[in-house]
């Protein structure tokens, strides 16, 4: 409190302004808002499209996506553009039907992997279906084996969902750990 008021009784111009006034007065939201595939790319060192290693193109990264998710293709046409990456080379496993979740989420996680690889390897959406009989929707163990029946098996997986194992029986948990296991044996990188 006393920092405050002391801040508070400074003239207008010798008060040191917060992260957050600072991104309102440049309007780009809160401090996250201001990332994107160059700022990421950079932090990260990740090369340019020119200076990409020579991967061999069988080399599949994959998003997993539940729960009814689609994406949007001239979302992902628009981002390219916008951020000067190659055009994206998606391959769908499941549907790309619009469901009851929208495709916020999707979309973004196409868009920003898609990114990291400069688009240069082909990009799996991996669609997990939506299973009622489990918590969320979500069965990681049905769905890493339809990953593991392709021919190419994915080299990294994203998947940016989730439960609380508090939603999940101990079977349930122990199954998807399995399978999850499984992946990793099979040589997938999988990021949650």
């Amino acid at each position: 409190r006393g920092a405050i008021a002391y801040r508070a009784a400074l003239p207008k111009a010798q008060r040191s302004k917060t992260q957050k006034q600072k991104a309102q007065e440049k309007n780009v939201g809160f401090a996250g808002m201001t990332q994107t595939p160059v700022t990421i790319n950079n932090r990260y060192k990740v090369p340019a499209s020119s200076e990409f290693p020579q991967l061999d193109r069988s080399t599949v990264a994959a998003v997993g996506e539940f729960e009814g998710q689609y994406f949007v293709p001239s979302s992902n046409v628009d981002f390219a553009r916008k951020y000067h990456l190659a055009e994206y080379n998606i391959e769908v496993m499941g549907s790309n039907s619009p469901g009851p979740s929208g495709q916020v989420e999707g979309t973004l996680d196409l868009q920003y992997i898609g990114s990291v690889f400069n688009n240069t390897l082909p990009i799996l959406w991996a669609e997990g279906g939506m299973n009622n009989n489990q918590p969320g929707q979500l069965d990681f163990t049905s769905w890493i084996t339809k990953l593991l029946a392709r021919s190419t098996i994915p080299s990294v997986v994203s998947i940016s969902w989730g439960l609380a194992l508090t939603f999940e029986t101990d079977a349930d948990v122990f199954a998807d750990n399995d399978a999850f296991r499984k992946g990793g044996l099979a040589g997938m990188t999988i990021l949650v």
